[in-house]
């Protein structure tokens, strides 16, 4: 399951990455824009910085900015860095012919492989765009 860090770490760097990949943000600003613990933040946004995708702006006028291309963050790195595990725990100390062998092969090796592909696939750029589409709908009753 993913947790609130990685929820919360990614609509930050979505909020950011809106505002343009150029401009410092300040965690205070994404905490009261966003409704999320300024503390918190910090403690995401500094494993975030660890992990090489943004990069801290010291000074009064101070923030964070992207230190990696929009484009080149892709979301499966990021719920990596933020999680511990989100993947199914296999145990290959298991007798084959087992019921539970049958069940890493066939559910738990391929739940952890879809789900790999999946956030791989997705980099926050696409995410902007979704965002940008999804503003743009117009429904007419």
């Amino acid at each position: 399951m993913i947790s609130t860090k990685s929820k919360y770490g990614i609509r930050a760097l979505l909020y950011m990455a809106l505002q343009g990949s150029e401009v410092k943000i300040s965690i205070k600003e994404i905490a009261e824009k966003e409704n999320i613990s300024g503390r918190y933040l910090e403690q995401i946004f500094s494993t975030l910085k660890q992990g090489g995708i943004v990069k801290s702006l010291k000074g009064a006028s101070g923030g964070y900015i992207f230190f990696k291309e929009i484009k080149n963050i892709k979301i499966k790195e990021l719920i990596e860095l933020l999680e511990k595990d989100i993947y199914c725990e296999i145990d290959d100390s298991i007798d084959s012919g087992s019921l539970e062998t049958t069940l890493n092969e066939v559910l738990w090796r391929e739940y952890n492989k879809k789900i790999s592909d999946f956030f791989d696939e997705l980099s926050l750029e696409d995410l902007v765009e979704k965002h940008k589409e999804n503003k743009n709908l117009m429904y007419y009753i």
